[in-house]
């Protein structure tokens, strides 16, 4: 596995529990998968003051880091990603701390945020499963926060956006999806630690 730069190509759409439940039962969705992210910022909230995100994501085999930022040439954004072993994830959770020397560290560093200077701040697991369409990957997720509550979401990855809007304009007219803006599980993570605090 090697690091990775890549656009986020998606759309996406909050659920309820019965919309998210509909869905699953009307497209042939693969077998349910866990991941959990820790997300990361400095003290003062550098990353979200750069509209940047940090995580590491870990898989039953396998781990992630994942530094989103803006994407210039487009809207969206864009995913610097460095794979990790499960240990190596473990022992960089543990210490509360990220894993230094990849892609994720040269991007930081070209924004002037150091490593060292990152610390975990909130934390959620997700329940994810994927459906392969001619015109798309829809997701969806089931996300559990610390607090208890759990929320549900549809994403659609695409290569072609023309494609992915048609299919999302059919989905949210079939099954009555709200159409607000849905914010990014980052900040719905930041907000269920507060609650889980009070």
């Amino acid at each position: 596995m090697t690091m990775t730069i890549t656009p986020e190509t998606e759309l996406k759409r909050s659920l309820t529990k019965p919309q998210f439940q509909a869905i699953l039962a009307a497209y042939p969705f693969a077998p349910q998968f866990k991941q959990t992210n820790t997300y990361f910022d400095t003290p003062h909230q550098e990353l979200r003051q750069h509209e940047m995100g940090l995580r590491i994501r870990q898989f039953d085999t396998y781990a992630e880091q994942t530094l989103k930022t803006p994407n210039p040439d487009h809207q969206g954004l864009i995913e610097n990603t460095d794979p990790l072993t499960t240990a190596a994830a473990e022992a960089a959770l543990q210490a509360g701390h990220i894993v230094s020397g990849g892609i994720v560290s040269e991007v930081l560093t070209k924004f002037g945020i150091e490593d060292k200077t990152l610390v975990p701040f909130a934390k959620a697991t997700t329940y994810r499963q994927l459906a392969t369409l001619p015109t798309g990957v829809i997701t969806l997720d089931e996300t559990h926060y610390p607090d208890s509550f759990i929320d549900y979401d549809l994403e659609i990855e695409y290569e072609n956006l023309h494609s992915a809007t048609e299919l999302m304009a059919q989905l949210t007219d079939q099954f009555q999806l709200s159409t607000a803006p849905l914010a990014n599980k980052v900040a719905r993570a930041a907000k269920h630690v507060i609650k889980s605090q009070a």
